[in-house]
């Protein structure tokens, strides 16, 4: 790996590398080594990104402080939900009560934290949405994802949810970001997405002023505002 590295700093310019890996921390003894070999590297510029997520679980402080080292600025978490029901739901082997301290020690040693969520998962319901609000607020990420649950072919939820009558076989996804949904469950049938995560962004940008600057290295500003838009039109019940 350190080779593969040096190859595409120096023979192709390359200065940004993303590990694509689920379980990049998995093994911490791992990670710990790549990041001290990556750091004797000592390549200027060289950044890294994780952007599918790490397990939280497989770290500690020692690990985030040699990820900024060796070239992190971000790192991105996927607690999906702040309801442990929920979680359960999704068969996610996680307790989310570890993230607050998770998200403070990543912050600890330099990093900003993203976080993907999914709304509308299966069997969700308004508390369950109120407690994912209050996680976001709490735990004070730089930036959030906010993904419609997609109902995906070959999946045992997409099985479940066709024996139940909920989604005819065959129903296919759609852009899981830009507001539009193929499956609401039974309890958010009346809940306004949209707007939902318009006041979360803008909670996120209220609270922490540098989460604005922060937001436009993420995305061209023209993208921003597309994305806004289909929210803010969403808002809104298309007349029949």
């Amino acid at each position: 790996m350190v080779d593969w590295v040096e190859f595409l700093y120096h023979q192709r310019g390359v200065r940004w590398l993303n590990i694509i890996d689920d379980n990049f921390t998995y093994d911490k003894k791992f990670a710990k080594a790549f990041c001290l070999a990556m750091i004797d590297l000592n390549l200027p510029d060289l950044k890294f990104g994780t952007p599918n997520g790490i397990r939280m679980e497989r770290g500690d402080v020692e690990l985030w402080g040699l990820l900024k080292q060796a070239g992190w600025e971000t790192i991105v978490l996927a607690p999906e939900s702040g309801s442990q029901d929920t979680l359960d739901e999704m068969k996610k082997d996680l307790d989310f009560a570890i993230v607050p301290r998770i998200v403070s020690e990543l912050k600890d040693a330099g990093l900003k934290v993203q976080a993907f969520f999914i709304l509308g998962y299966p069997g969700e319901t308004m508390e369950d949405i109120k407690k994912t609000s209050k996680f976001i607020t709490d735990c004070r990420f730089n930036f959030i994802f906010m993904n419609n649950f997609q109902p995906l072919p070959g999946t045992p939820i997409y099985d479940d949810l066709v024996s139940q009558g909920q989604i005819e076989d065959g129903l296919m996804p759609i852009n899981y970001s830009d507001g539009v949904r193929v499956y609401t469950p039974p309890g958010l049938k009346n809940f306004n997405f949209p707007m939902f995560v318009l006041r979360k962004y803008l909670s996120i940008m209220l609270r922490d002023p540098l989460n604005i600057p922060y937001m436009f290295t993420l995305f061209h500003p023209l993208i921003l505002v597309k994305k806004v838009s289909k929210n803010i039109f969403g808002m809104f019940p298309k007349p029949v």
